[in-house]
């Protein structure tokens, strides 16, 4: 068996993703292979590689998801993530305790909301706790870790604390809240990525409190919503209803992810293909993080003209490694040639 020994799925180009043992050498999704097996043997273990296989993936993702909607409406990210609301079902499972007197006493009104606060956060853990088991029970043996929050950005962070098989409830009261929230590294923050977060890092911020105690410089340094976004995010304010589309099955999935960049005009053809498999690599890192694969692959350019264009061609196969991105990203923009752009990006 090769549960307590390292494995990586993938091979000596790329890894997609690693188990916890393998974690605990180093290795990290979107890794090259060849570094991740150099890097277990000179702590004296032997990785394993596994091939991908997103026909088992999505059938043992089908099965999670089907345990998920049995405790409300979600949305699926990717193959092994999803964000659910349980408010419902939270709010009718305290109602229930405190019709049958098993809450406290009251203590007036700030007292009676403290006491309906404690009974949804107990009803909550109770519920998620029983999600996990079921997902452990209908997959044999796969683990799940949850956070629960008022929102799905602090949801998601909250899952990241108990991993691999655990649950974290935020706290709903706003000091312990931003006591929690605000010592965390800025790249916890989701939606900051290395860009931003240097340019916070230049305005002396290092966590997510920074950027309250330095608002008046992420104001001028972001103008725009993006600085707005940034602050709420910082007080732990995110929208906390899912935006749902008709797919027929009561999910939403993610439909693209992409990596694009702006620059002066360029017309050297070698170095915008250049550019373009850097993209690529990019992209399928983030892919790999994310696990996730796609069956289209979009050329986006914007001309020097400031004309935007897109071309798009769909495969049979998914597509998912840097070469595979590329070999389809490669065959559009050469099509293209010659031409004078000033940015360019793959989907």
């Amino acid at each position: 068996s090769l549960r307590e020994q390292p494995v990586a799925v993938g091979g000596l180009g790329m890894i997609s993703t690693a188990n916890y043992v393998a974690r605990r050498f180093g290795v990290r999704s979107a890794m090259p292979g060849f570094i991740a097996l150099e890097l277990c043997r000179r702590q004296g273990v032997e990785l394993h590689f596994v091939r991908p296989d997103f026909t088992k993936y999505t059938a043992e993702a089908q099965k999670i998801r089907d345990v998920i909607a049995e405790y409300g409406q979600f949305e699926a990210h990717s193959l092994d993530e999803a964000y659910v609301d349980i408010t419902d079902r939270v709010r009718s499972q305290a109602a229930k305790v405190a019709a049958s007197g098993g809450g406290g006493g009251g203590g007036g009104e700030s007292g009676e909301e403290a006491e309906v606060d404690g009974e949804e956060l107990r009803a909550a853990e109770k519920l998620v706790e029983e999600m996990r088991a079921r997902i452990k029970e209908k997959t044999n043996g796969l683990t799940a870790s949850a956070g629960i929050a008022p929102n799905f950005v602090l949801a998601k962070m909250a899952a990241d604390e108990r991993k691999p098989d655990g649950q974290f409830a935020v706290p709903r009261r706003r000091e312990p809240l931003l006591a929690w929230l605000q010592p965390k590294a800025l790249r916890k923050l989701g939606g900051v990525g290395k860009v931003t977060e240097k340019m916070l890092q230049a305005l002396g911020a290092e966590t997510i409190g920074d950027i309250i105690r330095l608002q008046a410089d992420v104001l001028l340094a972001l103008p725009g919503q993006r600085s707005e976004w940034l602050l709420s995010r910082a007080l732990g304010v995110a929208p906390c209803t899912l935006d749902f589309h008709d797919e027929g099955d009561g999910t939403v999935r993610r439909k693209s992810i992409s990596n694009e960049r702006t620059f002066k005009d360029k017309g050297d053809s070698e170095e915008l293909l250049a550019l373009l498999r850097e993209l690529c690599t990019e992209l399928a890192a983030e892919m790999a993080k994310e696990g996730l694969s796609g069956k289209t692959v979009t050329v986006k350019l914007k001309h020097a003209t400031f004309e935007v264009v897109t071309r798009a061609r769909s495969t049979r196969r998914w597509v998912a490694t840097a070469e595979e991105i590329w070999e389809v990203a490669q065959d559009i923009f050469l099509r293209e040639l010659p031409c004078q752009l000033r940015l360019l990006g793959v989907r």
